[in-house]
């Protein structure tokens, strides 16, 4: 059974449940007689259920679902009924907070019902939010594929679930934004730089006027998934994969991750193509499709990505002198022949300018505390012992370290080979950090100016890294470089973060050196993590003139997500970095009274008495 095969069938089975669910009064528990009936695993439907719900909740709701309306539902089913029809109530996000209210208004007795009827996601009454993962688990037995990337899939089958679920409340004469059923009109608006697909089939030939569609139109062309260019057709849910190969990384709060670890308290870092100011955005859906034909494979030295060809790329013109300034997303196979164009790495950066910051409870001038946390964080450790906090910062020549935090506010013993300061409340601090492996750049230091920033990476660097002067050779100058070093899969994308923010590029090559050994004076030991190198590039832009660009065939799964505002993402392919895009499209309701103007202006009739 092949990736699409396996795919459509997961869509039978979630199609299998929509028809039980349709034939539920507020859609209760699955009939278990039912599903065996089907050949559906029972333990599917909690997952299936609540996606379903909660897009009949949006289509009854124009906006925000109030929460005291959600409250008073819960009222009438909570008891006798099962913790899945209190999931069918309220969407994920808020299910943990209604939880908490519940053991509040709810006795002993009826927690305890809730808790044996939900078994394995005991973890939703720690208000963690609910495993997907039931699913994927699920679909691994049934395909009897371990190795595929359910999470994602699943995901993306869900989010177009969501939308079924809005058009079913349709359907039903339960929504407030329509009567009309499967006449129902509805739209799609795509994006002014949105791809030729969406554009093509979603707009009139004039490029500006939304085309209007029936629902019951949208709903029976299904879906676009295996099917040739040519024949897509506009659809309710995902119209087609703008995704990047399943070798690409992209930067979020917690360390550069693939799509498919994505989890879904991730944010993701984006930029503002108008001012190239970044942001952390969550992401309001997830895209993961196996992909059965041609991608871009854009690379040089510096850069390296690879993208189906219809997906959104971040260019601007090489003549452009403005910082900031002239870029727009344009999509890969255009951007090929923009042979005068540049492609971003680096931001626009401004940050805060403080002159102090707190530091295990004492205020430290704010240099000093650059110099302490670059110290501390590349060559430092943190240990509790005999009632004490050991602090230490390791170097075999301590006595420039020692000169350099002479202002700080604690007594500082110099070592041999390193400094010590014995102090509860900065101790407590640095414990958070965790071990080498574990640390990170707090946001006290990334909100900081580029000049305070500079200032932090050349002290780390000082410490964990190399920095080679600028030189001449035979006629020739070469530029400075600096390269950073740490075991840390998090503060490596923090120093990346850090090195955009202070005018930057990086760029990663991992050592692998885990499981190697190494002498010192005092004995061998064995390394137990590999090791980042991260280099500050001075060049923000590659330039697309310089790179080689092969169309190859694909056979494999590509990923995406899409973000609310910007359309972008920091991406990370073979440790090279750059800013590329994605594509949005957006389901409306057209309202009763309302038509497209020639512009594409949403205009609303009058009625008679001509208000």
């Amino acid at each position: 059974m092949n990736e699409q095969q396996k795919i459509r069938d997961i869509r039978k089975i979630i199609d299998k449940y929509f028809k039980i669910l349709e034939t539920l009064p507020n859609g209760g528990k699955i009939d278990p007689k039912i599903a065996k009936k089907l050949g559906i695993p029972e333990s599917i439907a909690p997952i299936i259920e609540r996606a379903y719900k909660a897009g009949r909740l949006k289509g009854k709701s124009k906006g925000n679902i109030p929460l005291q309306d959600i409250e008073n539902e819960i009222k009438k089913e909570m008891v006798p009924k099962t913790i899945t029809q209190l999931q069918g109530y309220k969407t994920e996000e808020d299910l943990s907070h209604l939880l908490t209210k519940a053991r509040a208004k709810y006795s002993r007795q009826t927690i305890d019902y809730l808790k044996r009827d939900m078994g394995v996601i005991s973890t939703v009454f720690k208000d963690e939010p609910i495993p997907k993962e039931w699913i994927a688990q699920e679909l691994r037995k049934i395909t009897g594929d371990t190795k595929q990337d359910w999470d994602m899939v699943i995901r993306t089958e869900l989010k177009n679930n969501d939308l079924e679920g809005m058009a079913s409340a349709i359907l039903d004469n339960k929504s407030p934004l329509s009567n009309d059923g499967a006449e129902t009109r509805i739209f799609k608006q795509p994006n002014p730089d949105a791809c030729k697909h969406c554009k093509r089939l979603y707009l009139e030939p004039n490029g500006l006027t939304p085309r209007v569609f029936k629902l019951g139109e949208l709903m029976a062309n299904g879906t676009n998934i295996g099917k040739k260019v040519a024949d897509w057709q506009a659809t309710l849910g995902t119209l087609h994969p703008h995704c990047y190969d399943d070798e690409t990384e992209v930067l979020t709060n917690n360390g550069f991750k693939l799509f498919k670890d994505l989890a879904e308290s991730d944010l993701v870092y984006t930029v503002d193509p108008e001012t190239m100011h970044p942001e952390w955005q969550k992401p309001i859906n997830y895209i993961a499709y196996h992909h059965k034909g041609e991608m871009l494979h854009f690379k040089n030295a510096r850069f390296d990505m690879m993208v189906t060809p219809e997906h959104k790329m971040l260019i601007q013109s090489q003549y452009t002198r403005k910082k900031g300034k002239g870029y727009k997303l344009i999509e890969a196979d255009l951007a090929k022949n923009n042979t005068n164009h540049r492609i971003p790495s680096g931001i626009n950066w401004r940050g805060e300018n403080k002159k102090a910051i707190d530091l295990g409870g004492r205020e430290v001038d704010v240099e000093t505390y650059l110099k302490f946390m670059a110290y501390w964080l590349s060559d430092g450790s943190c240990t509790f012992y005999n009632n004490k906090y050991y602090i230490q910062i390791h170097q075999d020549n301590i006595e420039w370290v020692y000169k350099e935090l002479k202002n700080l506010p604690f007594k500082v013993y110099k070592c041999k080979r390193a400094l010590l300061i014995h102090d509860e409340a900065l101790g407590r601090e640095l414990t958070k950090y965790g071990k080498s492996y574990q640390k990170y750049i707090p946001e006290s230091v990334k909100r900081l100016t580029p000049e305070h920033i500079k200032l932090f990476l050349i002290n780390y660097a000082k410490c964990d890294g190399h920095i080679r002067k600028p030189r001449e050779w035979k006629g020739y100058t070469f530029r400075g470089e600096i390269t950073f070093y740490t075991s840390s899969n998090q503060l490596a994308a923090d120093i990346a973060e850090l090195i955009m923010k202070a005018g930057g590029k990086p760029a990663f090559y991992l050592d692998k050196t885990k499981g190697k050994e190494v002498t010192f004076k005092n004995g061998t030991y064995t390394i137990n993590h590999n090791i980042w190198r991260i280099r500050w590039n001075s060049q923000t832009h590659s330039f697309i003139r310089n790179m080689q660009i092969e169309r190859l065939n694909y056979d494999g799964m590509v990923y995406c997500v899409e973000v609310p505002k910007h359309h972008t993402l920091y991406v990370r392919r073979n440790g090279r970095c750059a800013w590329s895009g994605n594509c949005q499209c957006t389901l409306h309701v057209m309202p009763e009274n309302a038509e497209f103007d020639e512009m594409g202006n949403l205009v609303y009739r009058s009625d008679g008495d001509g208000v």
